[in-house]
């Protein structure tokens, strides 16, 4: 696996689109949005800046390369040897895990070196960007089942984006989300951003919602996922 994620890893540098989409975009947004808080309420901007990480780096990432390992044969091949199904989606999968939960937490220090206040539950932090990273690989894998040509990953992905962006605001605009609104896309990411600033709240809620969602959507890929090229 570890070989794998090391090839996987400059694969991804070499290719300049895939490159720009993990690294240079969620930089340049997340500085974007560390200066566009209001009256210092840094919750938005942290949020906005996390969720970046989880919708470019991790998710789009990890469905591009995996449609792209799909689409030159060689998940197929090294599928046809000894090496175990999960350990194959693993190692390529690594590289953009491990990148996610780096910016995550760089992102939070940017913000904190802008004038952000220190988080008063890192627990609750820490699993905003740990959660948010497994739940946006969990759903690459099950887009990549979806999702024909590597020129497609962009279409397929850009739902899922724009509704964990919605659906954070969505909860960071409620007082008291209920479970049910916690369980919309970047819903619990966002309330586990206001746990980790503010404390005071329950992180119970969201972590559960949090783990149901990477159980799921691992579940789909795993079940869907083609091997072959699709037509």
């Amino acid at each position: 696996m570890i070989a794998l994620a090391r090839i996987e890893l400059l694969l991804l540098l070499r290719n300049k689109t895939t490159a720009a989409m993990a690294l240079a975009m969620p930089l340049l947004l997340g500085v974007a949005f560390a200066c566009l808080r209001n009256d210092g309420d840094w919750v938005a901007p942290v949020t906005m800046q996390v969720l970046v990480v989880h919708g470019l780096t991790v998710y789009v990432s990890t469905t591009t390369a995996l449609v792209s390992r799909r689409q030159d044969l060689s998940l197929k091949r090294l599928r046809s040897g000894e090496t175990a199904e999960p350990v194959i989606l693993a190692g390529v999968m690594t590289p953009m895990l491990v990148l996610g939960l780096i910016q995550g937490a760089l992102f939070v220090g940017i913000a904190m070196v802008a004038g952000a206040p220190l988080p008063k539950d890192l627990a609750a932090m820490a699993a905003a960007i740990v959660g948010g990273t497994l739940v946006a690989a969990g759903a690459g894998l099950a887009t990549a089942a979806v999702t024909a040509t590597p020129e497609n990953a962009q279409i397929t992905t850009a739902p899922l984006v724009a509704a964990m962006m919605g659906g954070a605001m969505w909860v960071l605009s409620t007082p008291a989300p209920s479970r049910w609104l916690l369980a919309v896309p970047g819903g619990a990411t966002a309330e586990l951003v206001r746990a980790g600033l503010d404390g005071g709240r329950d992180p119970l809620v969201p972590i559960a919602v949090m783990i149901a969602w990477a159980g799921a959507t691992v579940w789909l890929g795993r079940r869907y996922f083609r091997w072959e090229p699709r037509s």
